[in-house]
């Protein structure tokens, strides 16, 4: 799977073999989504966002699982350790 993301606030959830099977789309970001990252065993996806909070996703279901919402910028890059 890959993670696209827009400049309206969506994150694309497409097939990696291909690219115009769109498998999910999240909508939960008021602005531009700037980076998304799946945990190393892909069970998690990160999206960050303009709007200043990170959404973590359950890759299973597609729920959104948490948003962490104390930060005071733009998010643009995300790491799992």
């Amino acid at each position: 799977m890959i993670a696209v993301c827009a400049n309206d606030g969506r994150t694309s959830i497409r097939s990696a073999s291909d690219m115009g099977t769109v498998i999910k789309e999240l909508c939960d970001s008021k602005e531009w989504c700037e980076v998304a990252e799946f945990s190393p065993d892909g069970a998690w996806l990160a999206v960050g966002s303009h709007d200043t909070n990170i959404y973590l996703y359950d890759t299973s279901d597609w729920s959104l699982k948490g948003k962490c919402d104390k930060h005071n910028a733009a998010i643009t890059c995300i790491d799992f350790s």
